[in-house]
């Protein structure tokens, strides 16, 4: 699974969700678009979320919505 921009926002303020990916490489390539999202498409991120946090186990990508 492709994690997508959109994907992203849609996380809520204080929950996590997981991405199964099919290899380790995309998972890592999820984990860029976050960075890419935190840095170039603030306007999308909601107004209650301060930062995203990601972890990778394996070819799981998890991407944490941390609240203000």
């Amino acid at each position: 699974m492709a994690v997508t921009v959109q994907d992203i926002a849609q996380i809520k303020a204080g929950k996590a969700k997981s991405f199964p990916c099919d290899s380790p490489k995309q998972a890592r390539s999820g984990q860029s678009q976050v960075s890419y999202v935190k840095k170039f498409r603030r306007d999308l991120i909601p107004a209650d979320v301060a930062d995203y946090e990601t972890s990778i186990n394996g070819s799981v990508l998890t991407v944490l919505a941390i609240a203000k």
